[in-house]
């Protein structure tokens, strides 16, 4: 036990969490770019209302859905760092491309999109692996670069193109990092109570109605960009501090105690800004967990573990695209989408938890 304690804080030492930083900014900058970039592409002078909300349907899918067939790609080939390279370059293109069309620069900034997350997600679920802490920091910035985008991509008299030196200089860091060394040995998991389909749905689940109480609590306050900003910093602090939280104190106890403090915050002060600052914080905090979840498993393919915790976003996505937000933020009906969520995620890691590790490295429950 005291070799692993040992090895766990060497593991964390400040060099990982310098690079997880550095990751997590480039996280910031290619999530700014390319929603403003879908953004500005939607309200292209050519295209009518439902043309403008096919463009922002189709980079949610390229974004989001793509991630998971990519990391197939990404982790046979294993070339996570080039995926991210290649992705940071095709969303720098996105930016002049929208002045050409609309749908050239959403198919740009998507699939780039798309390739940065799942070549970063890879090397953050390696960095620390078998641990939260890493896909935590990496993926919290970029809450706040998608709440840079909205503000630049809706409003018409901000120019994209500062974007381009921000990503020239992300892609430098890309290239200086020395990536970490990826175990891609594909073990089965196997010894897993109700079998590995049951706790795989039991986490997409929990992610997928996550998603949509994510969106019910940013809703009603889109029309004030200062108020998204905070909760965007908000939900930075939730996934930064959710895996080193779970890490430190166990996955199974942080992630269901963050969702049951979270209900009354989401549930009933949704309309109240500190309520709702407070209920983000919360609510975010299970995201790296269900993350490196997933990773766990499927061992040995970090980038489609990673690409398919994004694409489980898009049911979420749907819903809410689908169904008017006023229905998901009744009281009655969060409560029990936040019930729901919390339920998956306990059952889905208590079965996770409880079977024996497929994989090599420390493991804190």
């Amino acid at each position: 036990m005291a070799s692993s304690v040992s090895a766990v804080h060497c593991r964390d030492s400040r060099a990982t969490i310098a690079t997880l930083m550095a990751w997590g900014g480039t996280h910031l900058a290619v999530d700014a770019a390319s929603v403003a970039v879908a953004l500005r592409a939607s309200s292209h002078e050519t295209l009518s209302a439902v043309g403008a909300w096919g463009v922002v349907v189709a980079y949610n899918v390229l974004a989001f859905a793509g991630q998971a067939p990519l990391g197939l790609v990404t982790d046979r080939w294993r070339f996570p760092r080039l995926s991210a390279v290649a992705g940071c370059i095709l969303v720098a293109c996105a930016v002049p491309a929208a002045a050409i069309g609309p749908i050239l620069a959403v198919c740009l900034a998507g699939l780039g999109n798309a390739l940065f997350h799942v070549g970063g997600g890879a090397i953050s679920l390696s960095l620390t692996p078998g641990r939260a802490t890493g896909p935590g920091l990496f993926v919290a910035p970029g809450a706040l670069g998608v709440a840079i985008g909205v503000l630049v991509g809706r409003d018409g008299a901000m120019a994209t193109w500062p974007f381009l030196p921000v990503l020239a200089g992300a892609l430098v860091t890309l290239l200086a990092i020395k990536p970490p060394p990826i175990d891609y040995r594909r073990r089965r998991v196997t010894n897993l109570r109700g079998g590995f389909g049951l706790v795989l749905v039991l986490l997409c689940a929990a992610i997928a109605v996550r998603s949509i109480m994510g969106a019910v609590a940013v809703g009603p306050w889109k029309p004030d960009m200062t108020v998204v900003v905070f909760l965007a910093l908000a939900a930075v602090a939730g996934k930064a501090s959710g895996g080193i939280l779970a890490d430190r104190f166990g996955w199974l106890r942080v992630a269901t105690t963050a969702m049951l403090v979270a209900m009354p915050f989401v549930v009933l002060g949704m309309n109240t800004v500190p309520l709702a600052i407070a209920g983000m914080v919360l609510l975010q905090i299970p995201m790296s967990i269900t993350v490196a979840a997933i990773a766990r498993l499927f061992p040995g393919a970090p980038a489609f573990s990673f690409g398919l915790a994004s694409l489980v976003l898009v049911i979420g996505a749907i819903q809410v695209a689908t169904v008017p937000l006023a229905i998901f933020g009744h009281p009655w009906v969060s409560g029990g989408l936040l019930l729901t969520s919390t339920a998956a995620l306990f059952a889905g890691l208590r079965l996770l938890l409880g079977a024996p590790r497929a994989d090599v490295g420390p493991h804190s429950r």
